[in-house]
Formats: structure tokens, C-alpha cells, sequence
């Protein structure tokens, strides 16, 4: 079919120039010459002038001037040549239009390039075979023939048009599943219907209708949404206030932001672009709407409004081109010294903040010619007309299409009294640690690989290790190959400990000064965990020998001392056990009752004060074990007063206390008075029985108790009116521990209940 084309000259008639360059390639592949005319008169001239024209195709609507079936006239009536019309339009007024003239054919654009090729091939035909009826009768025919060819030819053409078809199918079909798979959200409503005809899985999911019935096919009037289409001031309108209703009626929305709140609760942001479809004649015939999720821009926009806001460096975004500062900061604020309202619209110039003009100049020529500038130092003009030098770094900008300057700004005033500040700190610093008395500062990084680096060392270094701070910086074994051997691991393990734990390292260890002869030092030191792993110590080494050598001597002193109290009170104990066995001798000597019942008496006061004597070095903090005394004193009152032991049994139970000796000496002798009345008045003639000693704690008080199963007070005894001494005595010692003292018969036991605040 292709040599039929091969070496045609062909007349394009078409006031489209693409089109006419597509349709001329078009021709041009299939080996045809083609001459291009814009307008009907063009077309009439170059068939005059060329009289190789082989076929004409000429669309119909022209534009101003002659159209195509009038050009078409002109030409017949000049020269025989087939036509074939290329039109758009369909309509059956213009289709009419073309059937009046001798054409062979009418071909509707963009029915592709099979349906255009085969029409010009049947048309080529259908000249020839009018040609060959026209000249020749005789050859009538081979034009038959050659009809039934141009009609094989139509019916080949036909099967190559629904082969087309079949394609132009397979393609829609094509295109709606890249339409439904798109993960841009798309919405099509079609007219004159307002019928939902399209909306993709993409808008399904972002308006959170995906589990819900496919809206397709639903009238949008009659579309009830389960979700909430919002505009930016929380307002929900009507379904025919919607971007894609408005496109309907022929307005375009650009980019027109607004929420879904959706059935779940959930809330997206979305920019909204809703379009209307329209056909040849300008009809609206559909509208089509995208969504752009913007949710997750909108956070990262506020998050970085808040940096922005929250910055502590001055930052201002300026328009390039006019200058006008059209956001900042409240740092930029408080650095300039005006309000925000007072900033915005301003240019820099207007606010007066350039002292130096030259410097602007400078600025805008380097933004101008490189787009950027870092850390240029400049001096500015504050509201009050104070002057303050800044650091500025500034970017060029594209926001939207248009130029604009961010500059961020440190106001270096402040930074340099901080830095004069800091250096005066550490000066000081530095004089008070290189001047300390017998210590040394120092600080140690400790890095993840376990090596050591000495960052700083005061002076005193050279004291203790003699060799400067740089000396030990560069080498640290000048410090640590100095610690004893004996201390060497247990300094190490604490460290290893304190680092792992970073916990407080407080440790003593000896080292060995510049002479070889071992000093004290004692290590304090606080790890801090730095952001690389490293971890940094800052402490200080304080020159303890002297403190030690002082422990040392009073440790021996107090050796000494604590020996020499020990042999005092054994003394003492000794001279008053001899002082109470001389009493008692004396006592049992002597013909006269009173006489011995008073030096029995003060033998067993005596031997109280012995007991305790004799438990004192035995107590820690001066603390007697009051259960554990009492004891003792009953055992050696038992010892002393009872000879026949069968007779009278006495015994001490008690909780065990513990109280000062002071306390403990006073309720020693109340127990020596109460068991001497006892053994005393309970058990005349003979009498045998048995007297208890009882010690316990209640709540708050210590309680003592003498029990004895003897015969009792006389009739009208009272602890208040005419006791003996050893009474008296009793009640005088429970007044001085803030105590009291009663007494009771029970079951034919007398019992004596001596009560005293425990902590008194």
C-alpha cells in the first residue's frame, strides 16, 4: 500500500501549524512531497502554481477568510484534483456542506493515522478510476476492477478501523486502572448528570471512605459524605460549595486549602485543585479534581515556625528585589530593639540600621553575585541609636517564584562580655588552682577505647611530679606511673567502678614524689558522660601525708590512752570491790544490827558501782547493755548477801536495752535498794522464798520490777509517809531519771514497779 503514497505530491490545507507539522511527518514518512497551506487562498494559489498536485487535504474550518469548501470550489474550477476534507466537526450542517463538492472523502481529525492513510489511498483510487471513466469508456472495465479494489481496500480499511477500536479499548481500559492505581487522590463528575464518574482508590483512602461503598455512578447532590470538608476557618459547607461542584458551574480553584475531618476522628490538610472539562463548543462537560495531602507539610511547617519563633539567633526574611522585611523573629526584636509591627514593610534602610552604608552596598552585591554569605561581621544601629557589632550569615532564597534574603544574625556584644567574662573566670580559676595549698586541679577525658588524655593540670603539678603541665599532658604516665605498687590495682578497680557507674570517685592511695619517697594523696573526682562516649573527669589531688602522719600519731595516742583508761578502771573496779568486801567483813563483824544492816548496804551499793566499772570498756559510745548489768549486779548481790542460797533464790530476767552508763548507774543502785529491802524485810526468821528481778521495755519508758514471795510491807505502809533509807533512796533515784515508783501485792507476791522515760 505504501507505493501508492511513494512519490505523491500532496496540498495540506491547515490553519493549525502543529497540526499541519504533524500531519506533513506523517505523509512525509510515507514518501509523499507535501505542501503546507495556512488559509483557503494560499491553497487556491498553489494549485495555480504548482500544477504537480497530486491530491488536496483540506480541513474545513479556516478561520477568518476563505474556509475549506470554498477554497475547495475555487480550486475544482481551475483543475480536476481530488480532495479529501479533514475536519473536527461532525455535525451533520457541515458534513451537508462538503457533499455538494466533488471530494473523495471526509475525515474526522485525530481518528488516527490508519483511518487518515486509508481514506487518502481511496481517494487516490476513486480519482483514478473517474479518470480512467471520464478518458476512456472502453477501459470501463479495469475501472471496475480497479472500484473493486478501492472497495477491497475500504473493507481492509474497515478491519484496520475496528482493529483501532479494539486498541482505543484496550487503552481506556488501560487508562482507568492507572487512573484507579494513581496515588494522587482524583475526582471526575460528569455533566449534564452531576454524576460521580471517577473517584480513585488514592481519594477513597484520603477522604477514609475506602470501607465504604464506591461513591461512583452516585448523583453529587445526592452524595452524602461521612466525612467533613472544612475551610480554613473551621466552617462546613454545603456539597454544592465544594471545589469540584464550583468547577461545574466553570470556576477554577487553585491550590485552595482546606481540612477533612474524617468519620475516624482523624484530620488531614489538603490543597484542593478543581478544574472544569469543556468540549469544542466551550461546553462544560465535566470537572475534575486532585487533592494534595499536605498534612504532614503543615507539621513540619509549624515545627519550624516554633524553631523560627523560639531561635535564639535574630533571624528576618527580606523580598530581594524591594527590600521590605516581611517576617522576623523575637530575637531579631529584642536585637533591634523595635515591636514586630514596627519591622514588617520596613525596609533596613527606612528602620536606619546601617551606621556604614557602604556595608549594605556590600551585602547586596555579594547576595547578588554568589547567593550566600557565612559569619561576616557587621555593625548595626539599634532603635535607640546604640551601636552593637553582629555576626550575619545569609542565603538567597525561592518562595513561590520570588526572591527573598534570610539572614540570621548573632548579636556579638553580649558573646564578647560572656567571653571577657569567661576568660576572667578562668583566669581566676587558673590562679586559685595553681595556688592552692598541698592540691592540685586536673581534668581527664577518658575515651570509648579506654585511653587517657590529661586535658589541663595546674601548676602544682610540679610540685607533686616534677614536671610541668605540658610535660604531663603529653605524657600521663608521668602521673599515673606514679602510684605505689600496693595501691596500683585498687585505684584502678574504683576508677573502673566510678566510670561505669559515673559515680563519685573518693579515694586515698600513696604515690611517689620526684625524691622516691612515698606521700598520701587523696583523689575526688565526678565523671561526666560526654555526647562521643568519652568520659570526662574533673577533680582535684589534695597532698594528704602530713594528715596521715597526724592520724597516725593520734591513733598511737589514742592506743595509749584507751590502754591507761582500761588499767584505770580495773584500778577503780579493784579499790571498790575492796572498799565493798571491807564493808561487808565489817558487817558481819560487828555485834549491832544497825551497824550491819547499814554497812551490808553500802557493800552491795559499792559492788553496784564495781559492775559497772567493770563493763564500761566493754560498751561502745558510752552505752551500757542495762539487761546484762542488772544481771551482774543481782549475781553479785547473790554472792555477797545470800549464804545459804537454798533459802532465798533470786534471779533477773530482762529485753535487751541499752542506755547511757549514767542512766544505767542510777537504776543499778535502785535494783542494789529494792533486792537489799527484799532479802532484807521479806524473809524473817528463816522464811525461804524467792525474789525476781524483771527489765522490759514499754512504748516509751523502761520498767523494773522487783518481785519476792515474802510475808510484805507492814499494815499501812506507804512509799510516801516514813520509809527507811534504802526506800528513800529509791524514790529520790526514780525522781532523778523523771521516773516514779509503786508498789502492789498480787497473789501473794509483793512487787515493786520502778517506770522511767526511756530517752530522758
Amino acid at each position: 500500500m505504501s507505493d501508492m503514497l511513494n512519490g505523491k505530491t500532496i496540498l495540506l490545507v491547515e490553519d493549525e501549524a502543529i497540526i499541519a507539522m504533524d500531519e506533513a511527518a506523517l505523509l512525509e514518512r510515507r514518501g509523499c512531497a507535501v505542501i503546507v497551506a495556512s488559509s483557503g487562498s494560499a491553497a487556491v494559489d498553489a494549485v495555480l502554481r504548482n500544477p504537480h498536485i497530486d491530491l488536496v487535504l483540506m480541513d474545513i474550518d479556516l478561520g477568518a477568510g476563505v474556509d475549506g469548501t470554498a477554497a475547495a470550489e475555487r480550486i475544482l474550477a481551475h483543475r480536476e484534483v481530488p480532495i479529501v476534507f479533514l475536519s473536527s466537526h461532525t455535525e451533520p450542517e457541515v458534513v451537508e456542506r462538503t457533499e455538494g463538492i466533488t471530494s473523495y472523502g471526509y475525515v474526522v481529525k485525530d481518528s488516527g493515522e490508519t483511518v487518515l492513510l486509508a481514506s487518502i489511498k481511496m481517494a487516490f483510487r476513486l480519482f483514478a478510476a473517474r479518470t480512467a471513466l471520464t478518458e476512456k469508456s472502453d477501459e470501463a472495465e479495469a475501472a471496475n476492477e480497479e472500484l473493486g479494489a478501492t472497495i477491497e481496500e475500504l473493507e481492509s480499511t474497515n478491519e484496520e478501523l475496528a482493529r483501532s477500536q479494539e486498541e482505543l479499548l484496550q487503552l481506556t481500559t488501560l487508562l482507568e486502572q492507572v487512573f484507579e492505581q494513581s496515588p494522587v487522590p482524583m475526582a471526575l463528575v460528569s455533566m449534564p448528570d452531576v454524576t460521580i464518574r471517577i473517584a480513585n482508590r488514592a481519594c477513597r483512602e484520603f477522604l477514609g471512605i475506602l470501607d465504604e461503598p464506591s461513591p461512583v455512578g452516585t448523583s453529587l447532590p445526592d452524595f452524602r459524605p461521612t466525612f467533613e470538608d472544612r475551610d480554613m476557618s473551621g466552617a462546613l459547607g454545603a456539597v454544592g460549595d465544594l471545589p469540584l461542584a464550583r468547577s461545574l458551574r466553570g470556576e477554577r480553584t487553585v491550590n485552595e486549602e482546606r481540612i477533612i475531618v474524617r468519620k475516624d476522628g482523624t484530620t488531614r490538610r489538603e490543597l484542593v485543585n478543581a478544574v472544569p472539562i469543556v468540549n469544542e463548543r466551550g461546553e462544560i462537560i465535566a470537572g475534575y479534581l486532585t487533592l494534595i495531602d499536605i498534612t504532614e507539610r503543615r507539621k513540619i511547617e509549624m515545627m519550624f515556625e516554633a524553631i523560627f519563633r523560639l531561635s535564639p539567633i535574630a533571624i528576618a526574611l527580606t523580598r530581594f528585589e524591594d527590600g521590605r522585611i516581611v517576617q522576623a523573629n523575637d530575637r531579631y526584636c529584642a536585637m533591634t530593639g523595635y515591636r514586630l509591627d514596627e519591622i514588617i514593610g520596613k525596609t533596613s534602610l527606612e528602620l536606619n540600621f546601617w551606621p556604614h552604608p557602604g556595608d549594605r552596598d556590600t551585602v547586596k552585591r555579594i547576595l547578588a553575585k554568589n547567593g550566600s554569605f557565612r559569619d561576616r561581621e557587621i555593625t548595626f544601629r539599634r532603635k535607640d541609636g546604640s551601636l552593637y557589632d553582629s555576626q550575619q550569615s545569609a542565603s538567597v532564597i525561592t518562595i513561590d517564584g520570588e526572591r527573598y534574603i534570610i539572614a540570621a544574625t548573632k548579636d556579638l556584644s553580649d558573646e564578647r562580655a560572656m567571653r571577657e567574662t569567661l576568660q576572667h573566670r578562668e583566669a581566676l580559676i587558673t590562679a586559685i588552682s595553681d595556688n592552692l595549698p598541698g592540691a592540685m586541679i586536673y581534668q581527664i577525658d577518658r575515651r570509648p577505647d579506654g585511653t587517657r588524655v590529661i586535658t589541663h593540670l595546674s601548676d602544682t603539678v610540679r610540685r607533686f611530679y616534677g614536671c610541668s603541665p605540658e610535660e604531663a599532658i603529653a605524657d600521663p604516665t608521668r602521673i599515673y606511673g606514679r602510684v605505689a605498687d600496693e595501691d596500683t590495682a585498687r585505684l584502678f578497680e574504683a576508677e573502673e567502678e566510678a566510670n561505669r557507674s559515673l559515680s563519685r570517685l573518693d579515694i586515698e592511695v600513696r604515690m611517689i614524689d620526684p625524691s622516691g619517697a612515698p606521700r598520701w594523696s587523696h583523689f575526688v573526682s565526678t565523671p561526666a558522660l560526654l555526647p562521643d562516649g568519652t568520659t570526662r573527669w574533673d577533680g582535684i589531688e589534695v597532698d594528704i601525708t602530713e594528715r596521715k602522719r597526724i592520724e597516725d600519731e593520734l591513733a598511737r595516742s589514742l592506743a595509749a590512752q584507751e590502754t591507761l583508761l582500761r588499767e584505770l578502771r580495773h584500778r577503780v573496779m579493784n579499790s571498790l570491790s575492796i572498799i565493798g568486801s571491807l564493808a561487808g567483813m565489817e558487817g558481819r563483824a560487828t555485834e549491832s544490827a544497825a551497824v550491819r544492816a547499814a554497812l551490808l548496804s553500802m557493800g552491795g551499793r559499792i559492788r553496784s558501782l564495781a559492775e559497772l566499772y567493770d563493763m564500761l570498756p566493754l560498751s561502745a559510745a558510752g552505752e551500757i547493755r542495762l539487761d546484762l548489768y542488772l544481771r551482774r549486779i543481782i549475781d553479785a548481790f547473790a554472792r555477797s548477801i545470800l549464804h545459804d542460797s537454798s533459802r532465798i533464790v533470786i534471779t533477773a530476767t530482762g529485753d535487751e536495752i541499752s542506755i547511757d552508763a549514767d542512766r544505767a548507774t542510777t537504776l543499778g543502785l535502785i535494783a542494789n535498794e529494792l533486792a537489799t529491802n527484799a532479802v532484807k524485810y521479806a524473809f524473817p526468821d528463816g522464811r525461804a522464798g524467792a525474789v525476781n528481778a524483771t527489765l522490759r521495755r514499754d512504748g516509751i519508758d523502761i520498767v523494773l520490777m522487783m518481785s519476792d514471795t515474802g510475808i510484805g510491807p507492814p499494815p499501812g505502809f506507804s512509799l510516801s509517809g516514813g520509809t527507811g533509807t534504802g526506800m528513800s533512796i529509791v524514790t529520790m533515784l526514780a525522781r532523778q531519771l523523771d521516773g516514779s515508783v509503786s508498789f502492789e501485792r498480787i497473789d501473794g507476791r509483793t512487787v515493786f514497779t520502778v517506770r522511767v522515760p526511756y530517752g530522758a
